[in-house]
């Protein structure tokens, strides 16, 4: 299934919702690049992505050059961000692992938790 992205502004925060399948490095890639965009063209700082739909179909190879290319860029370095992602129970290991080197990113597979820790300040 081809990924749907969709995003809309809600509680002073960008809220994001993908569904389907990433299945490529390039996919992957262009959606956190979107999602950078996103949070540019609106001025705001913290996202909740909802990625409870969404399944990663890569082999690890691709899977590393996908992480290689996102880590190279600077969409998850930018200090004054803040992003919550909601996984799938299957996925959260998997974005665990993705995100565990970003200091302003959370990984979770509970909605309200993920609000809850994006609104701290």
């Amino acid at each position: 299934m081809p990924i749907r992205y969709h995003s809309e502004i809600q509680d002073d925060c960008l809220w994001v919702k993908i569904e389907g399948s990433l299945c490529s490095a390039e996919e992957m890639v262009n959606y956190v690049g979107k999602v950078h965009e996103d949070l540019s063209l609106t001025g705001l700082s913290k996202v909740l992505a909802d990625e409870t739909r969404c399944h990663v179909h890569m082999n690890l190879q691709t899977l590393g050059e996908a992480l290689k290319e996102i880590h190279k860029s600077d969409h998850l370095q930018v200090p004054e961000r803040k992003s919550a992602v909601v996984s799938s129970n299957i996925n959260h290991m998997l974005f665990q692992h993705i995100f565990n080197s970003v200091k302003h990113v959370q990984v979770f597979t509970d909605m309200d938790a993920a609000r809850t820790w994006l609104m701290e300040e």
